[in-house]
This record gives structure tokens, C-alpha cells and sequence, in this order.
């Protein structure tokens, strides 16, 4: 093989290798926007449309509220979606979980992140930016009500974009993260296969070093595990010991770094990423609806008449994994 021939095939790979990574990165940062086809007509409580302006961007965001069954209200809950979906998934349990949570005495508000749904096109950056659309919906729904408290249900990327939101949010009271990584760029770097079906070499190396900065975004900086040691609010952590695409390693990192002393961590047994609202639709339920009753009767009783917290000096939810009784 003569090295003409040789430089030809070097450069056709380096050319290939070039173009796969640009559209990589390209599907990545601009995924395919989807949107909500949940008719409000599902809901028990008539939807409100919402449109509000990030505080990062003044990007335009669209969403939904939707009141309480009972007045006054006990608090607002909001939905932090995942990568690539919008304010509510299209299905049964999702449904059901609003519901519910409107008749136990909770406002919700939905909404699609930037580049999501009905919300303006922008890039998707896994949490970082996110995080100040949560913070807008945030401030939105304390203006609303101000006199309510607000609680924050995130899932996979909008679980890593409310523990952000919450270091930087005191009005965040409570938070409820399903499925989220601890840190994006260690993640990424072991785990990004998993999400491109390309070969660990020489992809990932180029994909986390050319990609996002070529994006003007800095992975580094989406690390819920360093903000983390930083909140004190009530977490609930919610992770599938099966889960493929984020590894329960990686929520117990997350749930070991909580500075907060009122943590609990339900390991859930089967199921695939992001899946436990509909695998175990009722006792995903039962556990968020009674959380925040927990948070309720910690702001309104005294310590030592609350119920349902364990029975040690901080009065603090149990420290351990809790398996799934089924």
C-alpha cells in the first residue's frame, strides 16, 4: 500500500470521524422538539396557559397551572422534565400523579423547558440553563401565591436543573429528584455511549471536548453533586437500581453529597431510566404526597408532636436507602 493511498484513507477517516461528531453534537444540543398531548380535559382542575421569560435570556417559556381541589392550597409542585420530553408525559400514572396531588391540597405548575415543547428554540444544555427556567417558573408561582410554599419534582435532566435551581433559589422548600446523574462531565465520560451508541474511543474524547465548547457550554458547570453540599432543603431521591442509562451509582453519590440532614433515598427495583412514576405509579404517589406532608407539619407543629419522622435528636429523615416493600 503505497502512502498516497494510505494519506487518502487517513484523511477520509479523519473527515468521517469529523462529520459524525458534528451531527452528534448537533442531535444533542437540538434535539427534536415534542410536544404535550395531554388534553386538559384530563385534568380535575382546568388548566391556566402560562407564558413567562426566562430569567437568564428573557427566552420565552410556556406552561401551565393548574389550582388546587382544596382552598386554601397546602403549596405549589412543580414539574421539571426530562431531556428531550415536555411539561407532561402521555401517560396514565402521570396523569394521575397531578390529580392527586390537586386533590391532597396542591397547586401544579407544568411547563416545557427551553427548546421543549411549546417554549422558544434555543440549545439544550442538560441542566445548566434549564436550571434559570425552573427558577423563573419558580419566581412565577410565588407570585401567584406568596403565601405558599413551593416544592420542585424533577426528573432525570430536570432533577440535575433543581438541585442547581435550588443552591441558587431559597424559595425552593423542598425537592423531589428522580433519576438524576451527580456530575454531567464525569458522567458523560463513562457513560456517553449509553446515549450515542458510538464507540467509547475515540468519540467520547472528542464529543465532551469539541462538542460543548464549540457550543459555548461549559459541562463543568452542570455538577448537581457540587451543589449538592451547598442546600439544606427536604430531598426525596428516587432511583432504579436497573436504571441503564444512569446508574443508581450515580444517585447514590448525589444522595451521599446532600449537606441537608431531612433525606430519604427510595432505591426502586426494576424499571428502566425515569420510569418509577409508571412502574409504581401508586407508590410514587403514595411517597411524594407523603413528603410533603412531612415538609407541611415541619413548618406548622412543633417537633415533637410531628409524626411519621424518626425519632432521633435533629429529627431527621432516615439516612439509608429505603427499598421498595414489593
Amino acid at each position: 500500500m503505497n502512502k498516497k493511498l494510505i494519506l487518502t484513507l487517513c484523511l477520509f477517516v479523519i473527515v468521517y470521524v469529523g462529520v459524525i461528531v458534528d451531527q452528534t453534537v448537533l442531535r444533542a444540543l437540538h434535539p427534536e422538539q415534542t410536544y404535550c398531548q395531554v388534553p386538559t380535559s384530563a385534568f380535575l382542575s382546568l388548566p391556566e396557559e402560562l407564558t413567562f421569560a426566562s430569567t437568564y435570556d428573557n427566552l420565552i417559556l410556556k406552561g401551565w397551572y393548574l389550582s388546587s381541589l382544596q382552598q386554601p392550597a397546602k403549596g405549589t409542585l412543580i414539574l421539571a422534565h426530562g431531556y428531550r420530553q415536555n411539561r407532561l408525559p402521555e401517560f396514565p400514572q402521570a396523569i394521575d400523579l397531578v390529580n392527586s396531588a390537586l386533590t391532597e391540597g396542591y397547586n401544579f405548575l407544568l411547563f416545557d423547558f427551553r427548546n421543549c415543547g411549546e417554549s422558544e428554540k434555543s440549545i439544550t444544555t442538560f441542566g445548566l440553563l434549564e436550571s434559570y427556567d425552573l427558577i423563573s417558573a419558580v419566581e412565577l408561582a410565588h407570585n401567584l401565591n406568596p403565601d405558599l410554599p413551593i416544592y420542585v419534582l424533577g426528573i432525570s435532566m430536570g432533577a440535575a436543573a433543581a438541585v442547581l435551581a435550588a443552591e441558587q433559589s431559597p424559595l425552593i422548600k423542598a425537592l423531589i429528584i428522580d433519576s438524576s446523574f451527580a456530575d454531567l462531565k464525569s458522567y458523560l465520560s463513562r457513560h456517553l455511549p449509553t446515549w450515542t451508541g458510538l464507540p467509547q474511543f475515540p468519540f467520547t474524547y472528542l464529543l465532551l471536548s469539541a462538542g460543548p465548547r464549540s457550543a459555548g457550554l461549559d459541562i463543568a458547570r452542570v455538577s448537581p453533586l457540587r451543589a449538592a453540599a451547598k442546600i439544606s432543603q427536604p430531598v426525596l431521591m428516587i432511583h432504579s437500581q436497573k436504571d441503564r442509562r444512569v446508574p443508581l451509582s450515580e444517585g447514590i453519590r448525589l444522595y451521599a453529597a446532600l449537606a441537608g440532614k431531612h433525606k430519604e433515598l427510595w432505591i426502586v427495583p426494576d424499571g428502566d431510566h425515569a420510569t418509577a412514576f409508571a412502574a409504581y405509579a401508586d407508590e410514587y404517589r403514595q411517597r411524594i404526597l407523603s413528603f410533603l406532608e412531612k415538609i407541611r407539619l415541619t413548618s406548622t407543629s412543633e417537633p415533637d408532636q410531628l409524626q411519621g419522622w424518626s425519632s432521633n435528636a435533629d429529627r431527621s429523615f432516615p439516612a439509608r436507602p429505603v427499598e421498595h416493600s414489593g
